[in-house]
């Protein structure tokens, strides 16, 4: 029997502390199964990863939240891909009933001012739709590491 062989993988997991419970908990979700899922991937031959981070994602910041996602775009840098592109998206906005969690308050005000002043806000830190946001990851920050054009 063959095995499967794959190029390319996608990442797009991630949680609040809030939801998780806990700083611990919200770790293994955003640090742990991520570098887990691509570290597996890269063994079952993946070359190319794109991974949904955070805006803000520091690896030295003073917010847990950011230093955890910082910690992982650096831990999953060290993989060998041969492309590495990093989304960066700004907050998410999303109806969280339908997820069976509660309005978020910030997000709440975001979709309140930024509805009518959203077009003075830099594209790249604008608050997007939380649905699909992975297939539109170019329209908010991103970083690439090791990327090789191929033709």
């Amino acid at each position: 029997m063959n095995a499967c062989r794959y190029q390319d993988a996608f990442i797009a997991l991630g949680t609040t502390i809030k939801v998780a419970g806990s700083e611990g908990a919200f770790r293994q979700v955003d640090f742990d199964f991520v570098v887990n899922t691509a570290r597996a991937a890269r063994a079952a031959g993946a070359t190319r990863l794109a991974v949904v981070s955070a805006l803000g994602a520091d690896a030295k910041s003073r917010v847990f939240y950011n230093r955890v996602k910082g910690e992982m775009q650096g831990t999953i840098a060290q993989f060998r891909y041969e492309s590495v592109v990093i989304a960066q998206p700004s907050l998410l906005l999303g109806d969280r009933a339908a997820l069976g969690q509660p309005a978020r308050r910030a997000e709440v005000w975001a979709q309140r001012l930024l509805g009518p002043l959203g077009w003075m806000v830099p594209k790249g830190v604008r608050p997007i739709a939380a649905g699909g946001h992975t297939g539109r990851a170019a329209r908010g920050s991103r970083i690439e590491i090791g990327s090789h054009a191929s033709t």
